[in-house]
């Protein structure tokens, strides 16, 4: 191969283009491009990263704010908090308006700040009364506020024209995504053990066309097309090694998964185990940004369905029995509990938080209730059917 040498620019153009190739950028690529472009400082970058790496489809962030990778050399746990929510407001000043946000709440008042609207009275209705206003309470906080009930209409409308799922722009069709996307791997069961193979329509099988080669063999070819020729070989070579290295990488994070989530392609989403990109960053001896960027967007063909990479990566909890469970896991046992309740007397989020606590996992109110919403299901008191 030649000893061609890259200009910055070229190799610009060349991930330009690269990047051309795959199916729309993804959220994540965009959040790490901004952040690439911003004068953050150094010492907040890598937390960033960790933070758009926990960034959910939607455009939320679903990890926990203190327990990032890359704030474990920190000792002081108020420097981790500093350090934390600072770079988390970093993130969320960029595109889409709302992005990064905690909840649907954080989400909408991100926005109205950054639309010059805050302390409006669309800002103190999502700030003090979001819940009141789900309920269509209007007439109550008109009256709380000593506020005409047209300007909290007025409030209303704006609210509603801002984007409660800021990653949605990202998403082809979200509802009707299972009928377009195609997997990127199979995952399929043979001979009793899982076997992991790439879709051939995804990654292209390029090769340089041998009239090209031929062509610097040519004496009555004049040199300076040659010179011409061999540049455009070198970054023929350049994408067919890229694409094929972004192939591997997809292929080695799919068959670390199928070792660590063994259970979940038996017995499904309940029984995923605790998993994090850092895990499998160290594991295969890359970067935790290219676990991130590689299964981006992505998704696998397994006996249980059409799953995201995503899907297999979360923080979770371990049972004092040394069972360990995902936040899916979690979340599910969350799900089956508020199932199974008296509807008329349903469970507080502190009572779901003590039966979670008698099985052994230390799940805090505050998260039963994050946890809750995140899953769309309402608080005990919405929750309650009268005879």
């Amino acid at each position: 191969s030649s000893s061609t040498t890259y200009s910055s620019e070229d190799e610009e153009r060349r991930r330009h283009f690269f990047n051309s190739l795959t199916a729309g950028k993804s959220l994540q690529d965009d959040l790490l491009e901004q952040l690439q472009m911003s004068e953050i400082p150094d010492e907040l970058r890598p937390v960033a990263q960790d933070i758009i790496g926990n960034i959910d489809e939607k455009g939320y962030f679903r990890g926990d704010l203190e327990e990032l990778p890359s704030l474990q050399g920190i000792a002081s746990q108020r420097e981790r908090k500093r350090v934390a929510e600072e770079a988390l407001k970093w993130v969320q000043r960029f595109e889409p308006p709302g992005v990064a946000a905690r909840d649907l709440r954080e989400c909408l008042l991100i926005q109205l700040e950054l639309a010059g609207k805050k302390d409006t009275l669309a800002w103190k209705l999502v700030d003090k009364y979001l819940d009141a206003l789900a309920q269509n309470a209007i007439p109550k906080i008109a009256k709380k506020l000593g506020t005409p009930i047209r300007e909290i209409y007025e409030a209303l409308e704006e609210i509603r024209s801002l984007q409660p799922r800021p990653g949605s722009a990202y998403d082809s069709g979200a509802s009707t995504a299972s009928e377009y996307v195609v997997p990127e791997v199979f995952v399929e069961k043979a001979n009793g053990r899982y076997v992991v193979r790439t879709n051939r329509d995804v990654f292209p099988k390029l090769s340089i066309a041998s009239r090209f080669l031929a062509l610097l063999e040519n004496p009555d070819v004049p040199s300076e097309v040659k010179t011409y020729v061999r540049q455009k070989l070198a970054s023929s070579e350049y994408l067919i090694n890229v694409l094929k290295q972004r192939e591997d990488t997809l292929k080695r994070v799919a068959e670390f998964i199928v070792e660590k989530q063994q259970e979940f392609f038996e017995f499904g989403e309940e029984a995923l185990k605790p998993l994090t990109m850092k895990e499998a960053a160290e594991a295969l001896g890359i970067h935790q940004t290219t676990v991130s960027r590689a299964v981006a967007n992505k998704y696998m063909m397994t006996p249980r369905g059409l799953v995201p990479f995503r899907l297999f990566f979360s923080s979770g909890y371990t049972s004092d029995s040394g069972e360990a469970l995902s936040q899916k896991g979690i979340k599910q046992k969350i799900q089956h509990i508020i199932a199974n309740e008296d509807p008329t007397r349903p469970l507080p989020d502190q009572k779901i938080s003590d039966l979670l606590q008698k099985e052994g996992y230390k799940v805090s109110r505050r998260t039963v209730s994050k946890y809750r919403e995140e899953m769309g299901i309402p608080p005990a008191r919405l929750r309650r059917k009268h005879r």
